[in-house]
């Protein structure tokens, strides 16, 4: 069973997107040796259980469905009569977002070490560009 502090630690992290699982510990009231070792949280069977309840796989699965095929949308029109137009195109960015947050939530991310938590966030974008581009290599320069 999730504590009480995992639980908040999930809230925040839903209400904050972007926001790293240390940061949310740390507001929380972890402990500098707890917030600043995150997979301490995230492999905890709480967490798990959590996320399993929350954020199951099939809705994971639903979702990911969901954003591989989201639309993009441009407005057209003049200022106070646009209107929203589908592209046709993919939402690349819905798409990396999205995936990013439920794969970090459900600790699906190979385990790294990282120096500091800049390092962390380079690798995660270029982990999510690596796998953009595995999805739309139409879209790939070159």
């Amino acid at each position: 069973m999730a504590t009480t502090k995992q639980k908040l630690v999930a809230q925040n992290l839903l209400e904050n997107t972007g926001k790293s699982v240390s940061r949310a510990m740390k507001e929380v009231g972890y402990k500098r040796g707890s917030y600043l070792n995150p997979q301490q949280l995230t492999r905890s069977k709480g967490w798990i259980n959590l996320m399993k309840k929350h954020l199951p796989d099939s809705l994971l699965a639903q979702r990911h469905n969901d954003l591989l095929n989201k639309k993009e949308f441009i407005a057209i029109g003049k200022a106070g009569e646009r209107e929203l137009v589908e592209t046709g195109e993919i939402d690349a960015n819905a798409v990396a977002k999205g995936l990013d947050m439920a794969y970090k939530l459900k600790s699906k991310y190979p385990n790294k070490q990282f120096d500091n938590e800049s390092d962390q966030a380079s690798q995660e974008v270029r982990e999510i560009i690596f796998r953009v581009r595995k999805l739309f290599p139409e879209s790939n320069p070159g």
